[in-house]
Order: C-alpha cells, then structure tokens, then sequence
C-alpha cells in the first residue's frame, strides 16, 4: 500500500482537489493560513487522504541584488499561504510557455508545504530542489566579482536560509525537524550535492538525493570560468552602462538596472554563471573535496538516466570542449563502434549522446557514489533510469523532438505522480497502467528513503547469488518501523530484483536499473568511467605537461637566440676592429 504518511506523496494532489477547507498554523514568524484538500486514487495508490497545502510562505526579506539573504522578519496578520508566490525573474522558454506560472518578481523566496492532516506522529521531511542550470525555475546567480563587494552563490545562500526555516518551522506542520531529506534534479540535485561538500550546510538535513547532478561534474564549477569571474562581471557591466574598475561600483549600478534586462543580457552574451569558490560556502573544488573525503556523511541516493545526453545534441555538432586533437581521438576511440562504424546509417546519434551524458552526469555520479561508499559507513545507492516515458516531459500539448529516450528529466514525472494529475494530461500526455505502476514504485523508493535511509522496504540477508538460502524481511515504516513480516524460504531472484535494492559498496558495485521491471545489477558504467576519470585526466595532465615543455623548450631557445644575436654582434665589433688580426 501508498503510505499516506509520505511527505513526497503528498506533492502530487495539488490538482487533485475534492473538497477544500481553511486551516491555520503557527510558525515562528507569525500565523499562515492554508488549505485543506482531500486526494483519492484507489486504482494505483489505493489512498485516500486529506493534505494540508501552505504555497508562497516568504523564509527570507525581499533580497537585495547580489547580497546575501536576510530571515523573515515577524508579521502581525495572518499571512494567506493558499496561492503560489512568484517565481524569480529569469526569460520564458518558448516550449514551457503555460505550462509553469511565469509571474516573476525578485521577492520570490518562498516555500510551498504540503503535509498530511495528521497529528499522530512526526512524520520524516523532503525539501525539493529543481533544475534548471541555475537559469531557469529560479533566479540566476552570477559568480560575479569574487570578492567581498560580490562574493558570488547567492542562489546555494537562499537554499542555505530555506534549509534553516525548516528546521525552525516544519514540527509546526506535523514533520520531523530531526529526518530532513534533501533531493534535487539537474542542477537541482547539484546544488543539493554542494550542501553536502559545503560544511556551512552540514548542520541542515540528514540524507540527500541526487538526480542527474553531481557538485563533481565539470559543468558545475569550471576551472577556467573560475579564473575568469571578474572578466564576466565586469563584462556584464559594460554591456549594461555600468562600466567601472571597482567591484563595489559595479554591483551598485547593477542593482538599478531592470532583471529582465540583466536576463537577457547574460543569455545573449553567453555570460557563465552559477555556483563558484568563495572561500567561504565553498572553499575549494568539489572534486577535490570529495576526493579528500570532507563531505556530510549521511545516506544518500545517487542517479542518472540512460540517455542524459539526448537532450543537448541540438546544439551540438562536434566533440568539443577538448584541447587537443590527441583527447578528440582518444573519446572516439572509447566510444566508436569500429565494427559498425563505416556501416551507412552508423548511429552516431547515440555515440555523442553517451559520450556527453557519461562526461557530464554518468561518470560523476558514479565516482560520488564511491567516495560515499568507501570513505564513509553511511550507506549510498546508485540507480539507472531506463524507462523511455510514453510522452516525453518534454513533449508539450503533444509536440516534441520524439528521440530524447530515457533523457535527461524524464523520471521526474514518475517521481512527482504526474500519471494521477489528468489536469496536466495536456503537458506530459496520458500514461499507460504500467507508467503508473512504475510512478507508485518510484514514489515508494523515494519516500522509503526518507523514512529509513534505504530505499526498499525489502532487506537481504544473505548472498544475492544464493536466493534459497536468503531471507528477506518487509519493513513497514508507517507502523512504527518494525518488521512485519519475515519470508524464509523460497524467495525468487525475481522477488529479490524487483523488491529489494542493494546498496552501493567497492567492489560489488550493485545499482538498481529503474523501468517498468526493476533488477539488481552491478558494474554500470565501469568502462566508460575509468576512461573519463582516469584515462582522460591523466591524458590531460600528459598534454599540459607537454605545453609546458614546449613552452620552457621555447623559453630556453628564446634565450639562445638571444645570446647568438648578442655573440655576433659581439664577433661583428670584434672583425671591424682595427686591432683585429
């Protein structure tokens, strides 16, 4: 059965209502007033609950641009919390027009609650970070100056303060202030995985869940944009009549200028933005804070999905971001299929949707999910998403590219129970039985997690290789965590795939494949990744060290020549001498 005591599956009944009813709650701040709404769905979940709905409720003051944000300051009336608050300003992408509320506003920090209407016992809490690449969904954050005027990660600042409102706030709506569950998708599950290398944040939540975004990938802090946030600052200034050598002016005059026209000029300028080291969120490369091992040691789930490169290969034409032919040759190799490749029709398609989604999300999951798994005795487990989705998240009232697979967001659908949302049939499209099976599944995972730190509700004793002699015991959370029922004998390999979910551990190396069938598998990626996080750095480091040389190399002969040029001339003064010979 669906626990209704799940937090996360009470996210879906939003459009669900059958009844609605005023209900209020005190928090630190003052009095909020929400709703109640009634949810049933017995065909699937088999639930039928009342859930309190809080929307909008303000945790921090109207920010000031490029500045850290300020708590919520006390207020004297009840603060309405039945409509949604604004979104933070950031330009409308053309395909999602109508699908999300555009109405945007720099006073945008606010959190959404649902929680069951309930009061028997304090129930575990998921704070949901979205995606976007720090553009979209939520406001843009520019590195900037990178010193004090403007030190950059004001958007990781504002998911810091929200962090902290829960932990003040949330026993008020019937959570649990001590099971704090943070997950995100994209560079929602990136910024979560920067609260877990961020000692600032280790003090906020107990367990994490990344989907498709690792503080480790590349595309999050990138070394050479690092050396360049100045440049980037200062280069937005003068595109927007705010040029100027001092940081302090420059933030000053950026705060005048209109947010949407910052937007777009970021956008059409290609200006990076998003998170960076300011020596005091974060303090230095999240790679290297995960290799030395200083990161929150908590469980944590980590996950990509099979084709997360399908989403980008619109704008991509060549392997690039590589500085050498050398690595060029080096990724097709890997990659090519030798056999096939001169094949008319060779699918090259798939070739650079592996190669991009193993570079940028894969690869970097994969070696999080070690880090955890050998540096710490919390556990991790590691999934792959497979299922390629009726309708793409991405195909909107029907319209859509059609080849994204199991592409990058599509198990957000499954996640969130869109398939018992009909009022968003028009965006994600009707879902068969099996899609809804798949989505009550991934909602047990996800909210199992939240409850015990694993998550199946079916444990292995035993070798996964011997079933006869295993035993699995069923834990039912909702009834105080205790077993409920023990299954000695004649347990399936079936069973076992389908149910139970291994952890993560070197050198087994299990991962649960997510689709409409589940199993247990082991090694995934272990090829693709020993290239990209050995093979191809230490190819790298090889050809810096060679431009090195050659640059000493060209040092060195610069020199000869010139001391040459300076022996000759020397000879030359020498032969026209009159004493000479």
């Amino acid at each position: 059965m669906w626990q209704t005591g799940y937090l996360l599956g009470v996210l879906l009944v939003v459009c669900c209502v059958v009844a609605e009813m005023g209900v209020y709650v005190d928090i630190e701040e003052g009095r909020v007033l929400g709703k109640t709404i009634e949810f049933t769905e017995e065909e699937f979940a088999n639930v039928s609950a009342k859930i309190n709905t809080f929307k909008g409720i303000p945790y921090a003051e109207k920010p000031m641009r490029f500045s850290k944000p300020m708590p919520k300051q006390n207020w004297t009336e009840v603060f309405d919390a039945t409509e949604f608050g604004h979104s933070c300003p950031q330009l409308i992408i053309p395909e999602f027009q109508g699908a999300v509320p555009y109405e945007t506003d720099e006073d945008c920090l606010a959190l959404n609650v649902y929680a069951p209407n309930q009061t028997e016992q304090k129930l575990p809490v998921m704070v949901f970070i979205h995606g976007g690449g720090y553009t979209t969904g939520s406001s843009m954050t520019p590195s900037f100056s990178g010193d004090e005027a403007a030190s950059g990660n004001y958007g990781l600042l504002d998911q810091a303060l929200a962090l902290q409102w829960v932990r003040r706030n949330i026993e008020a709506f019937g959570g649990n202030s001590s099971m704090v569950t943070i997950f995100g998708e994209s560079a929602g599950g990136s910024s979560v995985d920067m609260h877990v290398v961020s000692k600032g944040s280790h003090g906020l939540f107990d367990q994490a869940i990344t989907e498709s975004g690792q503080a480790v990938a590349f595309w999050n802090i990138r070394e050479e944009f690092e050396m360049k946030k100045r440049q980037f600052a200062f280069q937005l200034g003068k595109l927007v009549n705010c040029s100027t050598t001092d940081s302090t002016e420059l933030v000053e005059c950026l705060r005048l200028v209109d947010a949407m026209v910052l937007e777009q000029t970021v956008a059409m300028n290609l200006i990076h933005m998003g998170p960076t080291i300011d020596g005091h969120f974060i303090d230095d490369y999240p790679r290297a804070i995960t290799n030395r091992g200083e990161f929150k040691h908590c469980p944590m789930m980590i996950g990509f999905n099979r084709d997360e490169g399908s989403l980008v290969t619109k704008s991509l034409t060549t392997i690039s971001g590589f500085t050498a032919d050398l690595l060029e040759d080096a990724v097709k190799q890997e990659y090519v299929d030798w056999a096939d490749a001169e094949t008319p029709g060779y699918n090259y398609f798939h070739t650079i949707v592996s190669v991009y989604g193993d570079d940028e999300f894969s690869c970097p999951a994969i070696l999080t999910a070690r880090a955890h798994a050998m540096m710490t005795s919390q556990p991790v487990y590691l999934y792959h998403f497979t299922h390629v989705p009726e309708w793409s998240i991405f195909e909107i009232n029907g319209t859509g590219p059609g080849w994204l697979g199991a592409g990058h967001a599509e198990e957000i659908p499954f996640v969130f129970g869109y398939p018992f949302l009909p009022e968003l049939d028009g965006y994600h499209g009707p879902m068969t039985d099996e899609e809804k099976e798949l989505s009550v599944k991934l909602i047990k995972y996800w909210t199992h997690f939240a409850w015990t730190g694993h998550p199946s509700s079916i444990m292995i004793n035993g070798n996964i290789t011997d079933g006869m002699n295993m035993t699995m015991d069923y834990m039912d959370p909702a009834e105080g965590m205790g077993m409920e029922d023990t299954m000695e004998t004649n347990v399936t390999m079936e069973m076992i795939h389908e149910l139970a979910w291994l952890p993560f551990t070197v050198p087994e190396l299990y991962f649960k494949e997510l689709g409409l069938m589940s199993h247990i598998k082991r090694g995934l990626k272990s090829d693709e990744c020993a290239f990209w996080d050995g093979f191809k750095l230490d190819l790298q480091s090889y050809l810096v060290s060679m431009d090195q040389t050659e640059l000493e190399w060209r040092e060195e002969f610069e020199d000869w020549q010139d001391d040459l040029d300076d022996w000759r001339m020397s000879y030359q003064k020498y032969t026209q001498s009159p004493y000479c010979g």
